[in-house]
C-alpha cells in the first residue's frame, strides 16, 4: 500500500499561469456564476472545489462564482454548494465523478 502524500498543484499567485487558468475556467463556464448564472467579470478569481487540503489550481477543480455566491458557498449552504459543484464538474469531467461524489458526502 502506497501512503505517500500526493503533491498538490499550486500556481504562483499573480502568475501568467494563474491568469491563463482563470481565463480557461471563465470560458468553460461562459463567464457565468455556476450557482446564480449572473455574469462574472474575468478579473474575479475562480472558486476552488474542493477547497481546504484538497485545493489545487487545475481546471477540473475550479468553478466560476460571483462574490455573493462564493460567500454563500463557504458560509450559508456548504452542502448545497458542494452538490452544485459536484454536479457541474461531473458533467464536464465524468472521469472524476467518483472523486467529486466523495467530497459531497464528507
Amino acid at each position: 500500500m502506497n501512503l505517500q502524500k500526493q503533491k498538490r498543484i499550486r500556481l504562483p499567485k499573480g502568475s501568467k499561469a494563474v491568469k491563463k487558468l482563470n481565463d480557461e475556467i471563465h470560458s468553460r463556464d461562459n463567464d457565468e456564476c455556476i450557482f446564480c448564472h449572473c455574469y462574472v467579470d474575468r478579473g474575479v478569481k475562480w472558486h476552488h472545489w474542493p477547497y481546504g487540503n484538497e485545493k489545487e489550481d487545475v481546471i477540473h477543480k475550479g468553478v466560476n462564482s460571483c462574490d455573493a455566491c462564493h460567500t454563500w458557498a463557504h458560509k450559508d449552504d456548504v452542502q448545497g454548494a458542494n452538490r452544485r459543484c459536484c454536479d457541474h464538474l461531473s458533467a464536464l469531467y465524468p472521469e472524476h465523478a467518483e472523486y467529486y461524489e466523495r467530497h459531497v458526502r464528507d
